[in-house]
């Protein structure tokens, strides 16, 4: 799930998830291009310090798009690559959660979480942006018998790939639930997004480059709003936790749909 819950892992407790992504019909505004996106190796480890705070890191080990249509952007003249396709590795993240108050009859758990989002992905190869963004959300819980619901709100500061100067800012939210089907099966749903008015942008429409004769002139687009829905289970077995899950964008800018699998397993240091 990408909604974070407000609780924290055990202190001493290392939890970490490896798994693959595949998202059909992926926008990426500032590169121009259009495709199928596959992102292997696709981690998270998180770290318990104390009874409160969780110290995060997520990243990709490798992406893929493999190229549909392409069209005049801001960083189209900077593309470096031949082909239909394009890869690198992702950007990382680095974030710390902090659980405010502990759930109590009749009250929720309250958390806050902050984070940076560097920029490993390189803007020449058609995935990145080249600029760092940050982010800081309110996280909140409540468990009710057998359901347990999460929420987060916040904002988040993106850097303008376009305008020297300039960044974005935009409301980031998420809403989702838990439910306990069995001991070890969970059924997952979440919506998760953000939405807000980006900066004034110029357009732009650059020379058409021989390798790529797909071309439409297209007014830049800074950070679209997103609004995408998760639905999966979680099923326990043989001491890791096993997650599948199907995507669907709700926005044009989104990927129209994906599939997610994945697996954790929680370590004690």
């Amino acid at each position: 799930m990408i909604t974070e819950r407000a609780r924290t892992i055990e202190n001493g407790h290392f939890l970490f998830d490896i798994g693959i992504e595949f998202f059909k019909n992926t926008t990426i505004p500032f590169s121009g291009l259009k495709g199928d996106m596959t992102r292997a190796g696709v981690i998270a480890a998180r770290f318990g310090f104390g009874s409160r705070v969780e110290v995060q890191m997520f990243g990709t080990v490798h992406q893929f798009l493999n190229i549909s249509e392409q069209f005049a952007a801001p960083g189209s003249r900077d593309l470096k690559f031949s082909g239909n396709s394009t890869s690198d590795y992702g950007d990382i993240t680095l974030a710390t959660k902090i659980r405010l108050t502990k759930e109590v009859q009749g009250q929720p758990v309250l958390g806050f979480r902050f984070g940076v989002e560097l920029p490993n992905s390189s803007n020449w190869k058609g995935l990145g942006t080249d600029e760092t963004n940050v982010f800081g959300e309110i996280l909140l819980e409540k468990n009710f018998n057998r359901i347990n619901l999460i929420s987060s709100a916040g904002l988040a500061i993106l850097g303008d790939p376009v305008d020297a100067g300039s960044q974005d800012d935009l409301f980031i939210y998420g809403l989702g639930a838990i439910i306990e089907a069995s001991p070890r099966l969970n059924i997952v749903a979440e919506i998760n997004g953000r939405t807000g008015k980006p900066a004034a942008k110029s357009e732009f429409v650059w020379p058409l480059i021989p390798e790529v004769p797909l071309y439409t002139p297209v007014k830049a687009v800074g950070a679209a709003s997103q609004a995408r829905l998760r639905v999966g289970i979680q099923l326990e077995a043989h001491g890791m936790v096993w997650d599948l899950g199907s995507f669907w964008g709700l926005r044009d800018t989104d990927p129209s749909f994906g599939i997610i699998f994945g697996v954790s397993k929680d370590f004690q240091f």
